[in-house]
């Protein structure tokens, strides 16, 4: 078990590999009557000090593949965006997803087939010169941001671990309740500058429009493995 981890790994043999590079988090406070709404009753939304969170992560999936299969950049390698909001079971604390979307219609259908999240395909750009963008276009969701990675934080707060260390997803698919665990080393979490965001996500019955950023975080990435569905 990983310090940073809080708990033991599975007992069965991880399955995928990826990388989760260039990674910008989007933290927003949130209603939890709103997110009540959106996440199924049998989860527990995990609250910091009372307050729960919503947020917009904006990152390149990298050499993603099975355990033993090497990976093939055309399908190994995309960009995503996800909206996520955060719940704990059984002392675990993780995510739960309220919007994923992924730059390639293959790796789309192939996650969503394989693990039962809500993958959409969604034109995904990232441009790094002068400043780096993530431009994301789709029917119902919008996202730009124009941002400069700073330097490394010397101190991490409570808040920053309690947003990022997370080690695993839940979801429910055909009425089952599922986990699926990863492991990586903790986020290296660097200072950033915003210059400019705007967004419109549309979860459950409301937009989520140009909403106040509580909290904004880069990273160069980490490197995961994750283990198979786990039914609860």
């Amino acid at each position: 078990m990983s310090p940073h981890r809080g708990w033991e790994f599975p007992k069965q043999p991880w399955r995928w590999y990826q990388e989760w590079n260039r990674a910008v988090f989007l933290h927003l406070k949130a209603d939890l009557e709103f997110l009540r709404t959106l996440v199924p009753k049998d989860f527990s939304i995990d609250l910091f000090q009372g307050q729960a969170w919503i947020s917009i992560v904006a990152f390149t999936m990298e050499n993603v593949h099975p355990r033993g299969i090497r990976p093939f950049s055309f399908v190994s390698d995309f960009h995503e965006v996800n909206v996520r909001t955060y719940v704990i079971q059984d002392g675990k604390p993780g995510v739960y997803f309220l919007s994923i979307e992924a730059e390639k219609i293959i790796p789309t259908l192939c996650a969503r087939y394989l693990s039962g999240l809500p993958y959409e395909k969604s034109d995904i750009f990232r441009i790094e010169a002068p400043n780096d963008q993530y431009i994301v276009k789709n029917p119902r969701n919008e996202l730009q941001i124009r941002y400069k990675p700073g330097d490394p934080k010397k101190t991490k707060t409570p808040l920053d671990i309690w947003l990022t260390e997370r080690y695993c997803l839940y979801h429910d698919l055909r009425n089952k309740r599922i986990r699926l665990e990863v492991q990586h080393p903790a986020w290296p979490l660097y200072e950033i500058s915003l210059e400019f965001c705007s967004f419109r996500y549309r979860l459950g019955n409301q937009d989520l429009v140009d909403c106040p950023i509580d909290l904004v975080h880069y990273s160069p990435g980490v490197s995961v493995i994750a283990w198979g569905e786990e039914v609860l």
